[in-house]
This record gives structure tokens, C-alpha cells and sequence, in this order.
């Protein structure tokens, strides 16, 4: 739907205790909560890649999607976030990473929640 913002517009993803909490599967979407009250929900791809140098492609939704990995970041702090058009990186301690794609079609692909409960649809 919309391209990430700036990547210096999404730095209040790092305040406080930024660690990932949560990861929230369902049919449509995946989710991850951080302990700071930031939420990020998404029915579009993700890319989980590991420390170890692995990688696994998501899709919510689609027939045989399983959300390989992303247990593996439970507990581990977020270290940096970079925006690139329609691309979102989300850096983790010991070096794994989450990647948030944002797609062109009319259908709002996310949802960015601050603490503040304010959003960014992507």
C-alpha cells in the first residue's frame, strides 16, 4: 500500500526496553510485540533470517506457510531498524533480523504501533 517512512522516523521502535515479546500467528497475519508497547502486525511477506546465516521466506495466508524462526528471537533486543522504500529491516541481538515488505497493491499490506497507540499503515 504505502512505503516504509524514513528510517529516522521509526527509531522510537528502539526506546526503551526494545525486546521482542511477542510473535502473534494467525490464518492472516503474523505480529510481534516488543516490550516498549510497540506493535507491528503484517499479512504481507516477511523474511526471517537467522544469525546462523538462514533464511526463511512468510506469507500469512498462504497454503503450507509456516513462521520458521522467529522463535528464535523471543527474549532478544532490537538493535536497529532501516527503512528502504518498500523494505523494513529489524535487527536483532546476536544478529538475526527480521524483513517487512510493503507491496503496491490497494490493500494495506501493516500496521506500525507506537506506544501511544498513534499508527503507520504500510
Amino acid at each position: 500500500m504505502h512505503p516504509f517512512p524514513a528510517t529516522a522516523d521509526l527509531q522510537f521502535l528502539l526506546k526503551g526496553d526494545a525486546v521482542l515479546e511477542s510473535v502473534m500467528v494467525t490464518r492472516s497475519q503474523i505480529g510481534f510485540g516488543l516490550e516498549n508497547d510497540c506493535v507491528i502486525n503484517l499479512s504481507a511477506a516477511i523474511t526471517c533470517l537467522d544469525a546462523d546465516g538462514s533464511t526463511a521466506d512468510y506469507r500469512p495466508g498462504e497454503p503450507g506457510a509456516a513462521p520458521f524462526l522467529f522463535h528464535r528471537l523471543l527474549g532478544k533486543r532490537l538493535t536497529s531498524v532501516t527503512a528502504e522504500g518498500r523494505t523494513l529491516t529489524l535487527a536483532f541481538e546476536g544478529g538475526g533480523a527480521i524483513r517487512l515488505q510493503s507491496d503496491t497493491s490497494q490493500d494495506e499490506a501493516g500496521q506500525i504501533m507506537d506506544p501511544a497507540g498513534e499508527l503507520i499503515v504500510f
